[in-house]
């Protein structure tokens, strides 16, 4: 009696053991989604700010025409800045996945550098740009120089990892839990 009491046990606490494991590795794969897709935006905003803020315009030009002017080039600068932005998300999830069809290991790395490059800077720019850091005694202890460059940092690291390695943790998880399920018996 005693041994099935403790077989049944056994096998509930395996079973909430998974539960757990399934809803954790669910909320990675949707804390993933989320960071991918907000990377995504934040590339692109940076990249459309950039070009809008790389704007050489005549110094006589009234406010009118150099409204009209970036206007029509928005256009323009929404397919640029949505174009860099998957490119670099596609990378970046490439770069988490095994093998590489780039049979030449320097000029793989030499990509992956670039495009880091490219999204710590404009995540940085967007970060300092568009107040995201937080106000108040957080950014105090991370300021320097009142740049509160820690701050944007810290956000760019978050993002980063969330929109590259939490896809990858999560799926591993749910991966563990659901090969028993779906493993084909073998057949003699």
């Amino acid at each position: 009696m005693r041994t099935s009491s403790t077989a049944t046990a056994r096998a509930t606490s395996g079973e909430q053991l998974v539960l757990m494991q399934g809803l954790y590795a669910l909320l990675e794969v949707g804390t993933w989604l989320y960071c991918s897709f907000q990377q995504i935006v934040t590339t692109h905003d940076s990249i459309v700010g950039i070009m809008q803020g790389g704007t050489i315009v005549p110094s006589n030009i009234t406010a009118q025409q150099l409204l009209m002017f970036l206007q029509s080039n928005m256009d323009k600068y929404n397919k640029i800045g949505w174009t860099v932005a998957v490119v670099c998300q596609v990378i970046f999830w490439g770069l988490a996945m095994p093998g590489s069809p780039i049979h030449s290991k320097l000029l793989h790395r030499w990509i992956i550098g670039a495009f880091f490059v490219l999204e710590v800077t404009t995540d940085l720019w967007y970060s300092i740009a568009t107040n995201t850091t937080l106000g108040g005694a957080f950014v105090w202890i991370f300021n320097w120089g009142n740049g509160g460059w820690l701050v944007s940092l810290c956000y760019i690291a978050a993002m980063s990892a969330g929109s590259i390695f939490m896809g990858i943790r999560g799926f591993y998880r749910l991966e563990k839990i659901l090969t028993p399920v779906f493993r084909q018996p073998r057949t003699a």
